[in-house]
């Protein structure tokens, strides 16, 4: 079952504060805390002499049900459908049976920066000293992703695991790519979630909602395979993540809450990824599969 974490409440709003920001806009969450305290505190005030008064009272319980209907209602309904469109996101995500990527020739397809400590640099662990064919993401930026990718376009290098953590990349010669392009029977794309400001190449490539992001696909292929059309995908894994945000209780500025989403069965991934032949999976490439 997927665990709900909830990124709410009055005390983000001030978050921006912080010591390490100087740019415009660090004491905006602060701005709309105190602007948050001081409606309601004025709202309290004028309902507690409302309540206070006899003559007004009746007024007075009928303008706190408003304001609870309002403070916790709005909200609730919002976070309502925030679950539904997680729900709906859901449905579209594929848990399988994906190989040993040590027994496939998979090409990786990531962010240059990312991979260092996660599913990235989980690949590469698993693929031991002969590394993976690999295409960084940035390469794919200003791309028609509407259309199939020709492998023979595209800067294709080798990742191997380095000292440090540190990827070694090489760029394929001609002779190499195309070596590289008979052998690559796997597809493996890993995104960010949570380092991502909007959708990116793979979400337009799979044709996934504005607010849906991609962690992880792989995918087989039949080695030789010249382009790759991701929307006509037969996925093994398909593991999204849901951006959708919902109002906090209670209403307030500034007061959303992100509905985050667990990885799909990390344990599956981490041993298609790390396993090779009867030997058990190192430690720290299971400990990375599960980013």
């Amino acid at each position: 079952m997927r665990v709900r974490t909830w990124v709410a409440g009055f005390a983000l709003l001030a978050a921006p504060a912080r010591a390490e920001c100087t740019g415009g806009g660090c004491y905006d969450g602060l701005a709309q805390l105190v602007q948050a305290v001081l409606a309601y505190g004025l709202i309290g005030i004028v309902l507690l002499v409302l309540l206070i008064v006899p003559r007004w009272r009746r007024t007075g319980f009928r303008g706190l049900l408003l304001v609870l209907m309002v403070a916790v209602g709005v909200p609730l309904v919002s976070q309502a459908w925030q679950r539904i469109q997680r729900a709906w996101m859901e449905t579209g995500e594929v848990l399988g049976q994906p190989p040993r990527m040590s027994l496939r020739t998979p090409l990786l397809i990531a962010p240059d920066w990312a991979c260092r400590d996660d599913l990235c640099a989980a690949v590469l662990m698993g693929q031991g000293a002969r590394g993976a064919y690999a295409l960084r993401l940035e390469a794919l930026s200003g791309r028609d992703m509407a259309q199939p990718l020709v492998l023979a376009d595209l800067p294709l290098e080798r990742w191997t695991e380095g000292a440090g953590g540190e990827p070694r990349q090489q760029r394929l010669t001609a002779t190499e790519k195309a070596e590289a392009l008979a052998q690559i029977d796997y597809l493996i794309l890993i995104g960010k979630p949570f380092h991502q400001d909007g959708p990116g190449p793979l979400e337009a490539g799979l044709g996934l909602g504005e607010k849906v992001f991609l962690r992880l696909a792989m995918v087989p292929l039949t080695a030789g395979t010249e382009r790759l059309d991701l929307t006509a995908m037969a996925f093994d894994v398909l593991d999204l993540d849901s951006r959708h945000r919902a109002l906090g209780i209670p209403l307030a500025p500034g007061n959303w809450g992100t509905l985050w989403s667990d990885p799909l069965d990390p344990d599956l991934v981490a041993r298609s990824l790390c396993g090779r032949g009867a030997e058990e999976p190192e430690w720290t490439c299971l400990n990375a599969a599960w980013r």
